[in-house]
């Protein structure tokens, strides 16, 4: 078994419930590219899912950063921000 996978064992996925209107969106998306084209036509569902994924990537990156190959720390980076992209 890989070592993320191991250090994922104790995690879920998981996120903070959406109000009910925005949880009703979400549930048609199968995919991100779904998920997408609805924050198009919601732009709050962005902001939202935003905040609402927080405390979850935050505590994936805590558990990667304590995970350890050939006695070297693994490395989490933050994703690149809307303007950082679009630079490109």
């Amino acid at each position: 078994m890989s070592i993320l996978n191991l250090g994922l064992q104790c995690i879920s996925l998981m996120r903070q419930k959406m109000d009910k209107k925005l949880e009703e969106i979400m549930s048609k998306c199968n995919s991100m590219n779904d998920i997408r084209k609805a924050a198009e036509k919601a732009p709050r569902l962005k902001n939202e899912l935003k905040e609402n994924l927080n405390p979850t990537i935050t505590l994936l990156n805590d558990l990667f950063k304590r995970l350890q190959l050939k006695d070297k720390n693994f490395e989490t980076f933050e994703a690149a921000s809307e303007f950082d992209m679009n630079a490109l």
